[in-house]
């Protein structure tokens, strides 16, 4: 039976829940009835759940504090995070038959499986106590029959259990199986009653918990960090101090060792004269240094050691030639104008004889024959060239000679450059030359043979 609808009302510690409200069995067993002043649930079933229903109820994190009356039966208690799935957790009362000694629990009751919609299947098969040091202290007291405060703070993963405004426990669960869900009064073959049902949504005070703890961890890496930077510092300086330690122990010594003379001279009665012979040295190398320094200023020698500077840097370095006073004269230049104006004034008429006298074919293969008369006399002009140097009265003069004929007969190309790549390029040629010589038989001079 359900009474009539009254809404949720606002109060001091939260939102007060009407036990006369929309408040609806979970299954259909049982019986629920809601009043104004209490709601019962009874029955003869093992897992009976009356639950809060109300769109806006969706809770994760919240404090719930609810009054609860096992009239007839063991065990009943406060259900909690009660989802669409099926899936809640209880907070019970269990009183031990024929004894006045009580136990509380914790069940954690799963989804409803879908081979048996009678009933919800547990995630543990026994009752699990809240804590064995709770569990027997509650043991040993004797609870009242009657009406008792059950209160459950859920914040995350932590839980905390109070009984009577008595903390029981705090237990920390896995909360990531676990969706926004309402309340209710859960009873195993009980009459229970419940009433002053108050909850408070805490998930404004998580979030701050959790920024809050975030900036503890930041604070708490930064310190770290100032920490560690903090003891780099003191290494730092701790290293410098023992080098300055070391440094000035080294100077100490330093000084011991220049001391110990005078020391061993007092010792023995002859400071004064030790001191004496020390101002003396002193005197006479400050002596050499001024004379030098007066020596060095000295203006007839600074003039004469530039006169060997200068002198020497002629030898060394001397500068460039001064230019020409006269311009240069252009026979040279003239020459080769001649040469090309008459080259170029008389190709064509020559071009045009050849063309009518043997034709155009024939004259262009006689002019452009690689192997023609002008490369025969190259050969004989370069051959008389070697048979000149056989005659050199010197190596120099051999050389020379030999390098004109080379460069002759290979059409003006520099040597240097070939020599760079080949520097027996000029003896292979002279024994290629010979060779050719004795094949067509021709006689070669003693020289020609060098």
């Amino acid at each position: 039976e359900a009474g009539g609808a009254a809404p949720a009302t606002v109060v001091a510690g939260g939102i007060n829940i009407s036990t006369a409200g929309s408040w609806t069995l979970s299954r259909r067993q049982g019986c629920w009835r809601g009043r104004p002043q209490d709601g019962q649930l009874s029955g003869n079933f093992d897992d009976m759940l009356a639950k809060y229903e109300d769109g806006s109820m969706k809770l994760v994190d919240f404090d719930l504090t609810a009054e609860i009356n096992i009239c007839q039966g063991r065990k009943a208690g406060l259900a909690f995070r009660v989802s669409s799935s099926g899936r809640f957790c209880v907070f019970y009362l269990s009183l031990n038959a024929g004894s006045s000694k009580s136990s509380l629990f914790f069940r954690d009751v799963g989804a409803m499986p879908q081979s048996d919609p009678r009933g919800f299947s547990f995630s543990r098969d026994s009752l699990e106590s809240i804590g064995e040091e709770a569990d027997r202290e509650l043991m040993s007291e004797i609870v009242d029959p009657g009406w008792h405060t059950f209160r459950v703070r859920a914040m995350g993963d932590g839980l905390t259990f109070f009984f009577d405004s008595a903390l029981i426990k705090h237990v920390d669960v896995e909360s990531t199986g676990y969706q926004p869900g309402t309340v209710g009064l859960w009873a195993s073959s009980s009459h229970a009653k419940i009433r002053a049902v108050v909850v408070s949504n805490l998930e404004a005070v998580t979030s701050v918990l959790q920024d809050s703890r975030r900036t503890f961890e930041a604070c708490k890496r930064h310190m770290e960090d100032s920490i560690r930077i903090s003891k780099s510092n003191e290494l730092r300086k701790r290293n410098a101090a023992r080098l300055i330690q070391r440094y000035t122990r080294f100077n100490l010594n330093l000084l011991k060792i220049r001391l110990k003379p005078y020391e061993e001279a007092e010792e023995s009665g002859c400071e004064a004269e030790t001191r004496a012979n020390s101002l003396l040295t002193w005197m006479a190398v400050l002596n050499f240094l001024n004379r030098c320094e007066t020596t060095s200023r000295d203006v007839d020698l600074r003039a004469k050691q530039n006169a060997v500077y200068l002198m020497q840097l002629d030898q060394v370095s001397p500068p460039p030639p001064a230019p020409p006073s006269t311009d240069p004269d252009h026979v040279e230049d003239d020459l080769q104008l001649a040469y090309v104006k008459a080259h170029w004034e008389y190709r064509r008429d020559s071009e045009k004889a050849g063309h009518a006298i043997l034709g155009k074919e024939k004259f262009d293969e006689m002019r452009l024959q690689a192997n023609g008369p002008a490369k025969l006399g190259k050969k004989l002009l370069a051959q008389s060239y070697l048979e000149q140097a056989s005659q050199a009265p010197s190596e120099a003069e051999y050389q020379a000679i030999v390098r004109r004929a080379w460069v002759l007969e290979h059409d003006w190309v520099s040597l240097d450059e070939v020599l760079k790549d080949d520097p027996l390029v000029v003896e292979n040629w002279v024994k290629e030359v010979r060779a050719r010589a004795e094949k067509s038989k021709q006689p070669t001079k003693s020289g020609f043979a060098r």
